[in-house]
């Protein structure tokens, strides 16, 4: 039986035992004592029931809210942690399904690397730690023979270390209300593009130029070793590449402004051939902008001042530390005379140098 018609047989049990009850001639306490155990069993029947259908009702709320769309969280003023939403926008429930779909915030960080080569390239270390990081800042480079513990311990060279710290960084988009509530407008793709573009943007200054006021290191604030010149020209480059370890050389590349490359354009070696290369089947995946004497290059327009190029390791020059759960809330108070919705989001990161000697700037003198 269904719920409706256990309540009509409770009812109709009811009606039955006190029609007896009240008259006398009709009381039979055998068949009384069968419809009290039918009563009984009618009404645990309709008490499962009812448990039941919280139950389900509680799942199905629970369901909801895990699969809650990023615009639905948004526009009901909750702050969203980025890591815990797809890039379908839904919010990944802590069991299984950040196996299966990527967080909105992991996409955006790989994003950020195909458009910041430089932070691509360079240490990270991302965690969800709140406290500052301790992070050591030259890797033992071979293992040391080992007798005994005393012997072990006094041939243990001395590394220096850097501190990571959570500086606080944020960026507002704006979209308007007819956008946001059209049904067809993929919010989420613009709000990834957004904060992409933006991201990447803001590694690429830190990267170069740092945020001193904050603590966040760049490549310009090194104590690293310099090339002055005041004419850019082949042997200043020749020495740019040899003031770096030879260990280090491999895997660094130039990062130039863009008016230097005005300068290469019509340089040439001893030989007479191009120093620099625009050749797009030796750029990777068509992202760097040449080559270099075989270093590739990366334009930048965040170098700027004297320093007009770096020849860098950046993987071993500096580590970069991302605290995630990157957070998207909206605001009401920016834009409401616009109509105009306001996302305001918030990363927290840090910059160490890690290695002076991975970072060689060329200096043009009398500017």
């Amino acid at each position: 039986m269904n719920l409706k018609q256990l309540k009509e047989r409770k009812a109709e049990l009811l009606n039955q035992m006190e029609d007896m009850c009240n008259n006398f001639d009709l009381f039979n306490s055998t068949k009384f004592d069968e419809m009290k155990v039918d009563l009984e069993k009618v009404e645990k029947d309709i008490s499962d029931f009812e448990n039941n259908s919280v139950k389900i009702e509680n799942v199905n709320r629970k369901e909801s809210g895990s699969k809650m769309k990023l615009k639905e969280l948004l526009l009901q003023n909750k702050t969203v942690d980025l890591s815990m939403i797809n890039n379908e926008g839904e919010m990944i429930r802590p069991d299984h399904d950040e196996v299966i779909h990527e967080s909105f915030e992991k996409t955006i960080e790989k994003r950020i690397e195909e458009e910041c080569l430089m932070f691509g390239l360079v240490r990270k270390i991302q965690t969800k730690s709140p406290h500052a990081l301790t992070v050591q800042a030259e890797k033992l480079e071979r293992f040391l023979n080992v007798k005994e513990l005393g012997a072990y311990q006094k041939a243990m060279p001395t590394y220096r270390q850097v501190v990571l710290g959570a500086e606080k960084y944020g960026l507002v988009v704006q979209l308007s209300e007819e956008l946001v509530h059209d049904a067809a407008f993929d919010m989420e793709a613009e709000v990834q593009g957004q904060l992409v573009e933006a991201f990447a943007k803001t590694m690429e200054d830190l990267i170069i130029n740092g945020d001193e006021d904050n603590g966040v290191e760049g490549l310009l604030m090194a104590e690293a070793e310099e090339v002055k010149v005041e004419e850019v020209n082949y042997p200043a480059l020749i020495k740019m590449i040899h003031k770096m370890p030879k260990a280090m050389r491999n895997d660094a590349v130039f990062v130039v402004a863009d008016e230097f490359i005005q300068d290469l354009m019509l340089m040439v070696d001893l030989n007479g051939r191009p120093i620099f290369e625009i050749n797009a089947g030796d750029m990777v995946d068509g992202r760097f902008d040449g080559k270099l004497l075989g270093h590739k290059v990366i334009i930048s327009p965040e170098l700027k001042g004297d320093a007009k190029a770096i020849f860098v390791n950046l993987g071993k020059a500096m580590v970069v530390g991302l605290r995630q759960g990157m957070q998207l809330r909206r605001s009401e108070e920016v834009g409401f005379l616009q109509d105009v919705i306001t996302l305001k989001a918030n990363c927290r990161l840090d910059a160490k140098i890690l290695e002076p000697k991975a970072i060689v700037k060329l200096v043009k003198e009398g500017e």
